[in-house]
């Protein structure tokens, strides 16, 4: 999260303070660059930037402004480019405008990478009560990555529905088919069972 503090002011009389508008604007325009100029473009990397607010009467200039947003990446090196660059981004733009800016940086989830060793032996037992496709590489944040600091973990996605034309699974108008239930649920136990027995 990133909040700009600049002075308070009429919108008549703008030349007597500063306003966070013009630098909430060109910050989010030059935040975009870090992925575009200083990630290596074979390693996927996102920042988006979700949530922006700023004023709330039309003939105040805001005496704060500010914006939400997230970051996704595969390499530990990639995020620490990235957490630099963005606090630089923001520092020197704030600065730019002749404005203050806070900047509160949330580690919410970490890349999700099963374990190697693990993944052969789950997939095999598949093919009794499911088919197996590999899972396509996501940007999606998953709260259980945090377990890999526990010990070797084994994620896999199930398929709830796989109409044509079926909604995702944040869509509100998402429906999961009945039959998905079963081969989850054996899927679950059979996975368990599977990497007890090759961590005995």
């Amino acid at each position: 999260m990133v909040g700009m503090w600049p002075r308070y002011l009429i919108a008549g009389k703008p030349h007597r303070g500063t306003g966070p508008i013009e630098a909430l604007a060109s910050t989010i325009l030059s935040l975009q660059t870090i992925v575009s100029r200083n990630i290596d473009p074979l390693r996927p990397v996102v920042l988006s930037i979700t949530e922006v607010h700023g004023g709330d009467v039309w003939n105040v200039i805001p005496d704060t402004a500010g914006f939400l947003g997230t970051v996704r990446y595969f390499y530990n090196d990639d995020h620490d480019l990235v957490t630099r660059r963005f606090r630089e981004i923001v520092e020197s733009t704030a600065a730019a405008y002749d404005i203050t800016a806070d900047i509160k940086w949330d580690e919410l989830a970490v890349p999700l990478v099963s374990d190697s060793t693990l993944i052969v032996p789950v997939a095999k037992d598949l093919p009794g009560y499911a088919t197996f496709v590999p899972v396509i590489t996501s940007m999606g944040g998953e709260d259980f990555a945090d377990f890999q600091q526990l010990g070797p973990l084994v994620f896999g996605s199930i398929g709830s529905n796989g109409q044509p034309g079926h909604h995702g699974i944040h869509s509100p108008e998402f429906v999961a088919l009945d039959e998905a239930i079963k081969p989850t649920a054996e899927f679950l136990v059979n996975a368990l069972l599977r990497v007890e027995s090759e961590l005995a």
